[in-house]
């Protein structure tokens, strides 16, 4: 597997990024797992490993949270590996009736994302995110500035991605 470095850090990452998205089932509030995702995430985590891939994406909302379930449960089992691979995660986008009676939307607040990545991170069963996008990229370096206890807490490198059309 090609190796690229993510510019401005000591990232090394596959340029074959891992969409962790379809792990832990559908996009329904009422799924539970089963031991189906988790054979299905053990195997992508073995398929990923055989190739040589070594980044993960995730976003909090992949599954309603379930996909990085799923994900931490397999990482568990196998400890060792997460000091081998880069995870990334995304959150600033909050569901319908979360809290009770408000709509679908962004929610770039520095609690928000606070809780978000704490929630992140314990769905992982990890104590760090190796990359992470804020959402679609929108915030701009003053906002930046409010965050930097997320940024040095809670991510080794924090990671913006443009994206036209937001």
């Amino acid at each position: 597997m090609e190796m690229i470095k993510i510019r401005h850090t000591d990232l090394e990452v596959s340029r074959l990024a891992m969409g962790c998205m379809g792990l832990g089932g559908g996009w329904g509030s009422g799924t539970q797992l089963t031991t189906d995702h988790e054979r299905q995430a053990r195997e992508f985590l073995d398929a990923a490993e055989e190739i040589g891939a070594n980044f993960f994406d995730h976003a909090n909302i992949y599954g309603r949270g379930r996909s990085e379930e799923v994900f931490g449960r397999v990482l568990k089992e196998s400890p060792s590996f997460r000091d081998k691979i880069v995870i990334q995660s995304k959150c600033g986008i909050r569901w319908a009736d979360d809290p009770p009676g408000t709509p679908l939307r962004y929610d770039f607040s520095r609690e928000h994302i606070l809780e978000s990545v704490d929630a992140i991170l314990g769905r992982l069963g990890t104590d760090r995110l190796d990359a992470r996008k804020r959402g679609f990229g929108l915030l701009s370096i003053t906002i930046l500035k409010c965050y930097d206890v997320v940024c040095v807490q809670l991510a080794e490198f924090l990671v913006f991605v443009p994206c036209a059309g937001f």
